[in-house]
């Protein structure tokens, strides 16, 4: 298995564990990938409103802020999982 699928994975059972929806983990790997709002809208063919409200549910289960402070966490945990 590739580095990236098993990241991926983790990402996916750490996600689980903050009990994202499934829109809500979408969104969380997209902002991840540094997309911006208008892109992951069209991405998952949704309104940036939508997007925004998803980004919100996931700042609010992680005890983040911000979508900068979302970012810090993840790549945290990327860091754990790659040792």
């Amino acid at each position: 298995m590739s580095e990236n699928n098993t990241n991926t994975r983790y990402l996916e059972t750490f996600f689980h564990k903050h009990e994202l929806t499934r829109r809500e983990k979408d969104t969380a790997f997209l902002l991840m990938e540094g997309f911006t709002n208008k892109k992951i809208a069209e991405k998952l063919i949704l309104s940036t409103v939508t997007v925004k409200s998803h980004s919100t549910n996931i700042y609010r289960k992680f005890n983040v802020k911000s979508r900068a402070e979302f970012m810090a966490k993840m790549f945290k945990e990327r860091e754990y999982l790659s040792h």
